[in-house]
């Protein structure tokens, strides 16, 4: 009787831990996303690009072309990939162009990535582009 009651602890144990670390990889991908939308919205792409694993050696720019402002930035989709470890999120941007004045909206098809050994996620889409 007493290996049957170890046995539920060690499961109830177990299953605690992992929800533990569910919800751990759940905030850090709330505060990732926050800070690379913060970065976008202020157009300080340098910032943004910290958050980036991307294959290959695309340069992005450094800030938002000067003709352009961020007026809005909305998450309109969010989906987690079966292994849990990687989510593709659908956002909407609304900028500014000053020499064409007007507001354009773009959707920005993201992917990120989770990485385990140093407990972060990164996005491994490209910056948006601004035109």
């Amino acid at each position: 009787m007493k290996s049957f009651f170890a046995g539920i602890f060690i499961a109830l144990l177990l299953t605690g831990c992992a929800s533990l670390n569910e919800k751990k990889k759940e905030r850090a991908l709330e505060q990732a996303t926050m800070i690379y939308e913060r970065s976008i919205r202020w157009g300080d792409f340098a910032t943004a690009a910290r958050f980036q694993r991307m294959e290959g050696t695309a340069t992005q720019p450094a800030a938002l072309p000067g003709n352009v402002s961020v007026t809005s930035y909305q998450q309109v989709n969010s989906r987690t990939l079966a292994d849990g470890d990687e989510v593709k999120i659908t956002v909407r941007i609304d900028y500014y162009n000053s020499d064409t004045l007007k507001v354009i909206t773009l959707t920005d098809e993201q992917a990120w990535k989770y990485y385990p050994d140093e407990t972060m996620w990164y996005i491994t889409t490209p910056l948006p582009a601004f035109r």
